[in-house]
């Protein structure tokens, strides 16, 4: 990997890191589950800077909606990369995490399918427990099983 290459990954991990989240979301479609989606989303109010980074790693660049929007007269954008490319963003990045580092290993060692569907029972539970492990570490709380020190997970 080349040093611009690294320096440009660590510059969109700080951003993932300060101004993103890192979420699995249950699907629905017609009210029924369908499966599972992983998204790592990016916001800022700098349009220019999202758009560098959407431009070098793809993603999808949409205004966010007036709930994400806090304070700020600002416009709102938001840098969506969704299943495989969220996979393959974080996988690229997580070197170079610090805040978000245990979301991003929990979702990396998810083995989705095409359509993110669970094919079995066993892949079903263990999806879901990764989906609540990122969401607590999203909340800031630490589970006290399967911590990522040593080769324990």
């Amino acid at each position: 990997m080349c040093r611009d290459n690294k320096i440009f990954l660590s510059y969109v991990a700080g951003f993932l890191d300060g101004e993103g989240c890192i979420n699995i979301k249950r699907k629905h479609k017609k009210g029924k589950f369908s499966g599972y989606g992983l998204r790592a989303h990016i916001h800022n109010t700098n349009l220019e800077v999202l758009e560098s980074i959407k431009f070098k790693l793809g993603g999808c660049l949409t205004e966010a909606n007036k709930k994400q929007l806090r304070t700020s007269s600002n416009k709102l954008y938001k840098l969506t990369f969704a299943d495989s490319k969220a996979k393959e963003l974080l996988k690229k990045i997580l070197p170079f995490l610090i805040v978000k580092r245990d979301q991003a290993r929990w979702a990396i060692k998810v083995n989705f399918s095409s359509n993110f569907r669970p094919t079995s029972t066993k892949e079903f539970k263990n999806r879901e427990m990764i989906r609540n492990k990122i969401h607590l570490l999203n909340l800031g709380k630490r589970s006290p099983q399967k911590t990522w020190k040593g080769n324990s997970l």
